[in-house]
């Protein structure tokens, strides 16, 4: 099942980029009856995410560091020449393209990694769904130093006894 879940979380994800590369090409704006479905679709869809949790959350954090550093790069190029002059400070149709294009992306990957990170909440804070509390216990427990290496010099008394 996590296989099949991880498969069709990457590409699912893979096709939103491609989809949000599309809609930066034709300038398209998503329809408001669209947004209104798509808390309810990502509801479904995170469901997968979280049956393959770690690669889910890596994949979306790998494209939401890279996002975010073309647009801090863009920012910090924009700043630095507008003090050189200002008819030099204008992007390139290119580089507005990307600029849009990342923030396009990073639509997706955030409203993605929100639905996977927390369930829907009705009228109350939004839970941490079991499987991001399961993952969180396979990292701590494979983090932690190996039996035969540090068996005798565990200092919490909880490490060897575990309830799942």
């Amino acid at each position: 099942m996590k296989e099949c879940s991880e498969k069709v979380m990457a590409h699912y994800i893979k096709s939103k980029m491609a989809e949000a590369t599309k809609e930066t090409k034709r300038g398209y704006e998503r329809e408001e009856q669209f947004l209104d479905n798509l808390d309810e679709h990502l509801s479904s869809v995170a469901m997968l995410g979280r049956a393959a949790a770690g690669p889910t959350l890596n994949r979306l954090s790998e494209i939401i560091r890279a996002k975010t550093q073309l647009l801090a790069a863009a920012a910090n190029s924009k700043s630095s020449s507008s003090s050189a002059s200002s008819a030099s400070s204008s992007f390139t149709s290119q580089q507005l393209f990307q600029i849009r294009e990342a923030q396009e992306q990073l639509f997706w990957a955030l409203k993605i990694l929100g639905h996977v990170m927390a369930d829907e909440a009705d009228g109350e804070i939004p839970m941490i769904p079991d499987a991001l509390f399961q993952l969180c216990d396979e990292n701590s427990s494979s983090s932690s130093p190996s039996p035969s290496s540090s068996s005798s010099s565990s200092s919490s008394p909880s490490s060897s006894s575990s309830s799942s």
